[in-house]
């Protein structure tokens, strides 16, 4: 219950015209402030919401499997659902430990409390899962890296066209998990290298290119661009299906496309 003088400070607030020598010993009712949770506190109230739509997932995908199971043995294919969880299996374990990992080894590599900690290494563990459920799906795409030669090149790089029906394809796709997982560790990283010197930046906010810019950061940061580069190679074959419909010619490399000094 508030005292006296607390009540006698809201009935003047309240009425103004009350006479302000009865209550010149009022006082401030002492109320904490409102204030922000902790961001690690706000994610854990999330993260066993994330892990049931991560087992719901899981769940409806081993229903399918012994549904395609049931059916390919039923019509004496049975070969045919090993070969396709064998290609499952070795797409998504690699893929789980490789961004599992790179999400948990900043925890190590900095100074954070347990909590922060724990937190990282449940995020690390989601993330791999979702990155393994997501590349389950390129399955027949790399099944399709056993196709034969068509015995046809193309006419600028000399490469045989089952290059780009069978290989290509699954390039760009291991090219687009490795850039996803090296760019979520490399933001992670600043994130703990933030985290453990945030009372710095208060201060002296021009340091906080060199606190962040630890060495795991910069070598994230280098293996970013080097994927970078390779994507600005790797997109040259696009030359062979580009428009160059002003060239007058609708699909393909026109002339400078081939001689051009770049």
């Amino acid at each position: 219950m508030p005292n006296n003088k607390n009540n006698n400070l809201w009935k003047l607030i309240e009425d103004p015209g009350v006479n302000e020598k009865d209550f010149k010993d009022a006082q401030i009712p002492n109320t904490p402030l409102p204030y922000i949770l902790p961001s690690t506190v706000l994610w854990w109230r999330m993260l066993p919401l994330l892990w049931l739509v991560i087992a719901w997932l899981f769940l409806n995908n081993l229903f399918v499997a012994v549904a395609d199971y049931w059916l390919l043995e039923s019509i004496g294919h049975g070969e045919v659902f090993w070969i396709n969880l064998n290609m499952i299996l070795k797409l998504t374990i690699p893929t789980f430990i490789i961004f599992a990992g790179l999400t948990i080894l900043p925890a190590y590599l900095y100074a954070i409390d347990k909590q922060t900690r724990k937190f990282l290494i449940h995020l690390g563990i989601l993330i791999g899962l979702i990155a393994a459920y997501s590349i389950s799906d390129y399955y027949l795409q790399f099944l399709m890296l056993q196709g034969s030669s068509f015995d046809i090149k193309d006419p600028i790089f000399n490469n045989d066209i089952s290059f780009y029906v069978f290989t290509l394809p699954n390039i760009w796709t291991v090219w687009t998990y490795a850039f996803i997982a090296f760019l979520i560790s490399s933001v992670i990283s600043i994130w703990c290298a933030y985290h453990t010197c945030k009372e710095k930046f208060k201060k002296h906010l021009w340091s906080i290119i060199g606190v962040v810019g630890t060495p795991y950061t910069r070598f994230t940061l280098i293996v970013c661009g080097l994927l970078l580069a390779l994507n600005t190679w790797l997109r040259r074959y696009d030359v062979l299906w580009k428009d160059n419909s002003d060239s007058s010619i609708p699909t393909g490399a026109e002339y400078i496309d081939v001689n051009g000094l770049f």
